[in-house]
């Protein structure tokens, strides 16, 4: 009796199931802080200590090219701005490449590779490089400007708020590839699909100046305003920009000739000019 009584008991006790204890690991703190001091940070450092070597030059060779613009304090502080930070974004990216290149080449042939780690260093490399592309997408005011050079004809066209399509030399409803001009001929510089005016009331207003310079730099004709008695316009009639010039007493024979048009906004601050060196040939 004992021992049936000794067995039921056991069965008993045995019907409660074992209690078992579970161990967890601790959990992994700080690891985007780490991540950020030991991976991100140094490498934002040699990009901001990079981008200051390259950067403020590009700045300074684009305040002397475009001096003649007078830039006003705003712009000037937008335009560093602009350039501070997309080169800052273009050297951080570049870095970051390489990298991950590296990174990616020592962990290749490994087993187990850890792409928590790497996307996590991506997450951090991706809201840097959408601050700077953000900090460059804002214009802030600023006016376009630019330049552009014909390879063939040598004629430069400098724009700040007047932005042209395209700009070529006309003689005798010819489109010119050269800058030899019959002395007593007459040609035009032309500006296409000219957009940036200053609208008032439907209507737009410009200006236009003419110098011709010889190679001492003496002027041999200057017009102030060939648009002063005419400047203000419809615009949407207003799609080109263009100047006659005629040749003639006193340039001379188998001389060179620096010709230069300005055309500015009467209505706001941008400015158009092209400039061409010609050469006078005899008269056909």
């Amino acid at each position: 009796m004992l021992c049936k009584r000794y067995r039921s008991q056991t069965k008993s006790q045995n019907k409660f199931p074992a209690i078992t204890t579970l161990r967890l690991k601790p959990p992994q703190r700080n690891n985007m802080k780490t991540i950020f001091i030991n991976r991100i940070l140094p490498l934002a450092q040699k990009a901001l200590v990079a981008n200051l070597f390259v950067s403020l030059p590009v700045y300074g060779f684009i305040l002397a090219m475009f001096h003649d613009f007078g830039f006003s304090l705003r712009e000037r502080s937008t335009m560093l701005l602009k350039t501070v930070s997309s080169g800052y974004l273009i050297i951080f990216l570049s870095l970051a490449a390489c990298k991950i290149l590296l990174a990616w080449r020592e962990k290749a042939f490994r087993p187990q590779p850890q792409p928590l780690a790497s996307v996590r260093r991506l997450s951090g490399i991706a809201a840097v490089s959408f601050l700077s592309l953000f900090l460059y997408s804002c214009k802030g005011g600023i006016q376009p400007f630019g330049k552009k050079v014909d390879l063939v004809t040598g004629l430069t066209t400098s724009y700040k708020g007047i932005v042209p399509t395209e700009t070529k030399l006309i003689m005798n409803n010819e489109l010119l590839n050269h800058t030899d001009i019959p002395l007593g001929e007459k040609f035009t510089l032309v500006n296409t699909g000219v957009s940036g005016l200053t609208v008032k009331d439907d209507k737009v207003s410009v200006g236009c100046a003419l110098s011709i310079s010889g190679a001492d730099g003496k002027q041999v004709l200057y017009e102030q305003d060939l648009f002063k008695t005419d400047s203000v316009f419809n615009k949407d009639s207003v799609s080109n920009l263009q100047c006659k010039v005629s040749t003639g007493a006193p340039m001379e024979w188998q001389k060179k000739y620096l010709v230069k048009v300005t055309y500015w906004d009467k209505y706001g601050t941008g400015k158009l000019e092209n400039a061409v060196t010609i050469s006078m040939e005899d008269e056909p």
